[in-house]
């Protein structure tokens, strides 16, 4: 291939609601080559995947690095389009391993590069960093589930205000208007909760469609984007669901990739328009006879919310740190050059696979 190809980054995992999530299991269904790396921390799996991407993108190739949530700088993941293959970490705390192992899938055990001998004389400090990685993520998964049920709570109020035949009738005239065939669906985190706090990619990941749909209003748009995903999928597009960094089974950005069409929740944004953004008024289909809890509650519910999630990031903070001194560790007794010989090995493979499919 000649000429550079391009990069994506996307969030596959969160810590939510339900604990830590990743999407990788599912998003590895079908591929044609996968490799999983599995070893300890700062082991070089996150270096091999990054490294690995680059040098695929130089070559021409389309790359989406799959981001995490226990480390957003670092990838849990390379997915190559054209090569239907992916990398992937192996040692995130939901296990992840190939479904046809030998035959689509590798396994690739990066603790075979390890000098054993210079690791045990830090045994018990190993020991405490993993135990403090594990409570603080327990906390944390503890507080921010008491945390969304204080959303959840504040948004029931607004449930009973919305006119269900005007909110079922916009949700038509949006089927009208964008699906005026490919199958296939991908899910992301379109934002993930991190030890940095929430972050949002929603902007670049939906730089590729020429038509945004901003959903804004103070209910509704889960009820439009999960209709609106229905008739795509019923038509055979080509979707990319995108969930909510704190509850994945909330879809918070619905990407049609074939029509380059996105709808999106923007009840919480800050929107910079562009041309080809169309902002959609939920609030049309609100029943102005109902009632709604308005004020203080609502204030000081938001102000709970709030404080809980920094107490989960101060928590996951804490993870971090020690999954840092962890990583320290490690990487003092790998080997590195026997790692690169490794990253050689799987980049002329995965080339090797494209030379055949040529």
């Amino acid at each position: 291939m000649t000429g550079k190809g391009k990069i994506r980054y996307v969030f596959t995992s969160s810590h939510t609601k339900q604990g830590f999530y990743t999407f990788i299991p599912t998003l590895l269904g079908g591929m044609k080559k996968v490799y999983v790396l599995k070893g300890a921390p700062g082991a070089g799996k996150s270096s091999l995947i990054r490294s690995l991407g680059q040098e695929l993108c130089q070559r021409g190739y389309e790359v989406d690095f799959w981001l995490s949530a226990e480390d957003a700088m670092n990838p849990e993941g390379l997915y190559i389009s054209q090569l239907e293959s992916a990398v992937v970490n192996g040692n995130l705390p939901v296990a992840i391993d190939p479904k046809y192992p030998g035959l689509s899938g590798s396994i690739v055990n990066l603790s075979e590069y390890l000098d054993e001998l210079a690791l045990n004389q830090h045994g018990p400090q190993i020991i405490d960093l993993v135990e403090e990685i594990e409570k603080r993520s327990l906390q944390a998964g503890i507080i921010l589930q008491e945390a969304s049920a204080i959303r959840e709570g504040m948004g029931s109020g607004y449930c009973g205000r919305i006119d269900r035949s005007k909110l079922n009738r916009l949700i038509e005239e949006l089927k009208e208007e964008i699906f005026k065939i490919q199958p296939g669906a991908k899910h992301y985190f379109a934002t993930s909760f991190t030890s940095e706090g929430m972050i949002n990619y929603l902007e670049e990941i939906s730089t590729c469609c020429k038509i945004r749909y901003f959903l804004k209003g103070r209910a509704g748009a889960g009820k439009v984007i999960n209709e609106l995903a229905t008739k795509a999928k019923e038509r055979g597009h080509s979707l990319e669901y995108y969930h909510c960094g704190l509850s994945c089974d909330q879809l918070i950005m619905l990407i049609i990739s074939n029509l380059q069409v996105a709808i999106i929740d923007g009840s919480d944004m800050e929107i910079l328009l562009r041309p080809g953004d169309r902002l959609v008024d939920l609030d049309q289909c609100w029943d102005d006879q109902g009632e709604y809890r308005e004020g203080l509650e609502h204030s000081a519910g938001q102000r709970q919310y709030e404080s809980l999630l920094l107490q989960a990031q101060a928590e996951l903070e804490a993870a971090q740190k020690a999954r840092r001194n962890l990583k320290r560790l490690y990487s003092a007794a790998m080997n590195f050059e026997l790692l690169e010989e490794k990253k050689k090995e799987i980049f002329q493979s995965l080339i090797g696979s494209a030379e055949k499919i040529k």
